[in-house]
């Protein structure tokens, strides 16, 4: 099945005037955009990036805010080659989220109901071994965890883990918070990652999340002692709202010791 993301040209040429940003920083297929205090896109919102590159061609990427940053800034993945953008180029907010064409149907849906092709199949191991690799890229707010070739993963999402090879299908989806398991040939790393969303495409793969440790950069005793005061914090919550948030700390803290436990 074809993904083709569009946006449709009223809604944007109705926000041109009045919701512009630019591009600050480009890293692959993620774009980082600033807007003017108090124009904040929200997530899931569709931005379309117009103009024309250094030769004179005609530009028209469409993107999908993920992350706020602060500072005014928003972290977008597009849905289409970057190539050609460039820093300072005009950003338009559609206002709207992101709405993709299901099959030959012509209704459109949100590109974050795609979940269930989470279940796609992918080619067998003996397919992936012919020296096809993957780019993986994982970034949070403030850094690039990584951003180098790998010949699978297995990724934590919301409706469970997906195993990714080569010349997958295209899909994009919600990241649980769980372990990312990453294979570099016959070697097995892992990763704790903290939920967010990816998105994966032409061998391409872009985890974006609100953050995120290699387990191999986790320290035994300090994750079990986060995990100690979690398990007692969660005992001692007192109403829905801190039971919320100590169970959340909780599924953290286990993530990161399971991450350090798989390696050992």
């Amino acid at each position: 099945m074809g993904i083709n993301p569009t946006t449709s040209g009223p809604e944007v040429s109705s926000r041109e005037k009045k919701n512009l940003g630019h591009i600050v920083q480009i890293i692959g297929p993620v774009l980082d955009v600033a807007f003017p205090p108090g124009k904040m896109p929200n997530i899931y919102n569709a931005l379309v990036v117009k103009g024309r590159d250094t030769v004179g061609q005609q530009i028209n990427v469409t993107c999908e805010v993920q992350q706020l940053l602060g500072n005014n800034r928003v972290r977008a993945v597009a849905m289409s080659a970057t190539d050609g953008l460039m820093r300072g180029m005009e950003v338009i907010d559609t206002g709207t989220p992101l709405s993709v064409p299901v099959d030959d149907l012509t209704d459109p849906a949100p590109a974050t109901t795609f979940a269930h092709l989470d279940a796609t199949t992918v080619l067998s191991r003996g397919l992936a071994a012919k020296e096809m690799t993957l780019n993986l890229c994982v970034l949070t707010p403030n850094r690039i965890v990584w951003d180098s070739e790998v010949k699978e993963i297995i990724l934590p999402t919301n409706s469970g883990q997906i195993g990714v090879l080569p010349n997958h299908a295209p899909i994009a989806s919600a990241v649980d918070i769980g372990i990312l398991r990453i294979r570099l040939k016959d070697q097995w790393l892992t990763m704790a990652l903290m939920g967010g969303f990816a998105r994966i495409n032409n061998n391409e793969i872009t985890v974006l999340v609100n953050d995120a440790e290699k387990g191999s950069d986790i320290d035994p005793q300090e994750a079990q002692q986060t995990l100690e005061i979690a398990e007692t914090n969660l005992n001692q919550a007192e109403g829905k709202r801190q039971t919320i948030e100590a169970n959340l700390t909780l599924r953290r803290a286990r993530t990161r010791v399971e991450a350090i436990n798989i390696i050992s």
